[in-house]
């Protein structure tokens, strides 16, 4: 199995195929999704990254997945980036 739940939290263990702004995006490693009422309504992802995304003025370009659109937050070295 890939996937862990627990309450509103699931760890794809391996992969996570997600849509954010009509595009698709393949994440190839451990990601956790919050969600709301159930799996195909997440509100949040956690990534653990390697290298730093690249910052532009509207969107996070993260190695391995693409460029996402959106408005972004940076506390210290955490990134909450948000999409409509």
């Amino acid at each position: 199995m890939n996937i862990v739940s627990l309450e509103n939290r699931f760890l794809h263990k391996n992969f996570l195929k997600v849509r954010i702004n009509n595009e698709d995006y393949l994440v190839q490693q451990p990601v956790i999704a919050y969600c709301k009422d159930g799996l195909q309504h997440i509100i949040k992802l956690h990534l653990i990254l390697k290298n730093n995304p690249i910052e532009n003025v509207d969107s996070l370009k993260i190695d391995g997945i693409g460029v996402i659109k959106g408005r972004y937050e940076k506390q210290e070295n955490v990134l909450h980036l948000y999409v409509n």
